[in-house]
């Protein structure tokens, strides 16, 4: 039996840490894992995941997007009143998808 396995990159742009991703889940043993991709925006790596038949999905995370979010208390403070909002609804899809 397959097992679902799920990764969450913070970005949909295409860098180091997002080759590294691409070729983890490329290279899983697709006998024994599934992979699924939470990006928080389509762009190259959705794309690159495309090209690599691994299936993705959009999810708007609440998670700083920049540098300049973590050092605003106020970007911060918005951050942490959607967070539990946007951890209860992503558990609540990862059930469902049998992650």
């Amino acid at each position: 039996m397959r097992r679902r396995v799920l990764f969450v990159s913070a970005t949909g742009y295409y860098a180091g840490a997002e080759v590294m991703l691409l070729e983890l889940v490329t290279h899983l043993d697709r006998r024994r894992w599934q992979p699924l991709v939470v990006l928080p925006f389509e762009g190259p790596l959705s794309a690159a995941l495309d090209d690599a038949v691994v299936p993705w999905r959009v999810w708007s995370l609440a998670a700083p997007r920049t540098r300049q979010v973590l050092s605003s208390p106020l970007a911060m403070a918005r951050l942490a009143a959607r967070f539990p909002v946007s951890a209860l609804s992503l558990a609540r899809w990862l059930r469902a998808q049998d992650v």
